[in-house]
Parts: C-alpha cells; sequence; structure tokens
C-alpha cells in the first residue's frame, strides 16, 4: 500500500518537473522523458505490479499535459515497461554486486 502512494507521489513529481522545467533545458532541441528513464528503472528493479502501478501513473499524468487523445501516453508507458521489462530479464544481465 505505501509503495503504492510511494509511485504516484514520485511520478506526479517527476511529471509535474518534466512538463515545467525540462522544456527549458532542451539538448539540441530535444527535451528528455524522465517519466519513461523512470519507468526503464523500475522495470529493472521492482516487480511486475509496482511497474505496472508506474506505468498507469506516468501515463496518467503526461496525458494531463499532452495535447495527444487522452490515453495515448498510458499506453505507450505501459507498452514501454512491458517491452523494457521482457527485455531486461530475458537479454540483459545486470552485474550483481551485492
Amino acid at each position: 500500500m505505501k509503495s503504492g502512494i510511494v509511485v504516484i507521489v514520485s511520478f506526479c513529481i517527476i511529471s509535474l518537473m518534466q512538463v515545467s522545467f525540462l522544456p527549458h533545458l532542451s539538448i539540441a532541441g530535444w527535451t528528455p522523458n524522465i517519466v519513461l528513464l523512470f519507468l526503464l528503472i523500475m522495470a529493472s528493479f521492482t516487480s511486475v505490479k509496482i511497474g505496472i502501478e508506474a506505468a498507469l501513473t506516468g501515463g496518467f499524468f503526461l496525458d494531463l499535459y499532452s495535447y495527444l487523445p487522452f490515453g495515448s501516453w498510458i499506453v505507450i508507458s505501459l507498452v514501454f515497461f512491458i517491452t523494457a521489462r521482457y527485455i531486461l530479464r530475458n537479454y540483459v544481465r545486470l552485474p550483481q554486486y551485492i
């Protein structure tokens, strides 16, 4: 329960930072999408349940500030999370130092 609330609040803050602060720091006309970056981190280090919650939450908050039809970022985030998780679990071996 607490992890779900932490995910929702953190992706709210991340998406607000992305739409308000990061457009002013574009690199060669390219604005990084930190919500998708954090979804990639969630795909590699968390469970499927928490990752899907993160994808839904991040997609919802990006949809609130997007000009695209509502639900498009939710679908993009879910597909990105599932694809990244599949690739990271089956084809990438992360070093285990602990």
